[in-house]
């Protein structure tokens, strides 16, 4: 399980590219385990992440001053508009101006994620507002597919540890609710604001190694050592209506 971490806000390890191509081999992969398995009658020998979160409902996440919800097919055009900042897309896209389509493509595979795993992409807003100043969640990066956590906040709200707060509802939610024992962090060598928030939410230097040609430092938490924030709620959307 991977982690990947923001500079600044934003991840500059981000490799969307490559990662887009990990995730539809990852997809295929998982449709065709479970297409043999229903063949065979064996659904439940199936992974226990696969019976638990298969086709379940997407999951909306509260923290003290943030509402986190699954990605929409009506998000596009502020997450477009959001990955097209400078600040956001020098280190998401590399520096790249992405087409709408690339953010509708984007937006489609978290939904489709979330239908196979029970994870995805998260618009972030304030309470009780609609606004999306931000995104975070779970995505497939690297060769083979690692598994890893990202966010990221729009230039505007930097310096207030909202990447932070993001980041430890989404560790909070992978440990609760995926059930996963432990996950890492990662960014660019020289990226030291990536390092402050992974340390803020509690994790530790693992290791520093060459990845995919570029020069990666890890982070790392376990499940024990993770500290709960009791003010993080794990909610079904229909139950905040955000009025």
């Amino acid at each position: 399980m991977m982690v990947r971490g923001p500079s600044g806000a934003i991840s500059s390890a981000c490799r969307w590219k490559e990662a887009n191509k990990v995730l539809n081999r990852v997809l295929k992969a998982w449709r065709m385990l479970k297409r043999h398995a229903a063949a065979r009658g064996a659904e439940k020998n199936l992974p226990v992440k696969a019976q638990t979160h298969c086709g379940m409902m997407m999951q909306a996440i509260k923290t003290s001053r943030l509402f986190l919800r699954p990605f929409t097919p009506a998000d596009v055009d502020e997450i477009h508009q959001l990955w097209s900042a400078p600040g956001v897309r020098k280190y998401l896209w590399d520096d790249e101006i992405i087409p709408k389509e690339t953010a509708q493509e984007v937006v489609a595979k978290s939904i489709e994620l979330f239908n196979e795993k029970g994870l995805g992409l998260w618009a972030v807003t304030f309470h009780k507002q609609s606004t999306i100043i931000g995104f975070c969640g779970y995505w497939y990066f690297h060769e083979p597919p690692e598994l890893e956590i990202l966010y990221g906040i729009a230039p505007e709200y930097w310096g207030n540890n909202l990447a932070t707060e993001a980041a430890g509802a989404m560790l909070q939610y992978g440990f609760q609710y995926l059930g996963f024992d432990e996950i890492s962090a990662s960014a660019d060598a020289p990226n030291a604001a990536s390092f402050r928030v992974m340390e803020k939410t509690g994790m530790k230097f693992l290791k520093r190694e060459s990845k995919n040609g570029w020069d990666t430092i890890f982070y790392a938490i376990s499940k024990n050592d993770f500290r709960v924030d009791e003010s993080v709620q794990i909610i079904a959307p229909e139950a905040d209506k955000q009025k």
